[in-house]
């Protein structure tokens, strides 16, 4: 996880009118319930931050890599990255939330490209547990996962047995599914 370099991105965004558009879409959607219209790039970055700017940039980067597919499948992939992520700080993982939401991400992006998902993570320098996880290895972050996807199918009996095993609060699940599918239906309107 390089840091990032924001001039250079300033600089990229400002090249691209469909990127500057869709930043300052992004930041001024209700979503965010600023005060103010943010209408700088170098704004919007500050405002943003660099963890909401790494997920604006997975977000334009999956609308592109989906765009000749339905649109229920990018929306499906943002909610169970945003899902995966909100359980970080119930699961004890606070300070690995990003790293939650490039595993929801990563866990449908060869749907979405049509590439086989280990030739795709060949390329990509995501932290080892996120890997271990996309590949079906048992650990921490693949609990999550299949917790996500067993809610995601309505595998009661499954989501039951996962949130009693990683002791989880049960009735904080649905509410926070709710809030992904709600974020990832402003994401994709902003």
């Amino acid at each position: 996880r390089p840091d990032i370099d924001l001039q250079q991105l300033d600089d990229i965004i400002r090249h691209d009118v469909s990127l500057t558009f869709k930043l300052l879409k992004y930041i001024n959607s209700p979503f965010f319930g600023l005060q103010s219209v943010v209408t700088s790039i170098q704004h919007a970055m500050v405002v943003l931050g660099e963890k909401e700017l790494r997920k604006w940039a997975c977000l334009i980067a999956l609308g592109r890599l989906g765009e000749d597919k339905p649109a229920e499948l990018v929306v499906n992939t943002l909610i169970r990255a945003r899902f995966c992520e909100s359980l970080a700080p119930l699961a004890g993982l606070p300070t690995r939330s990003q790293d939650l939401f490039l595993m929801g991400i990563f866990s449908n992006v060869h749907v979405i490209v049509g590439r086989p998902l280990e030739e795709i993570l060949e390329t990509i320098p995501i932290a080892e547990e996120v890997k271990a996880a996309l590949f079906g290895r048992h650990n921490r972050f693949r609990e999550i996962l299949e917790l996500v996807v067993a809610y995601e199918k309505g595998n009661w009996p499954l989501v039951t047995e996962l949130v009693i095993r990683n002791h989880l609060p049960e009735d904080q699940i649905p509410v926070l599914y709710l809030q992904a599918v709600e974020w990832a239906g402003q994401s994709i309107r902003a």
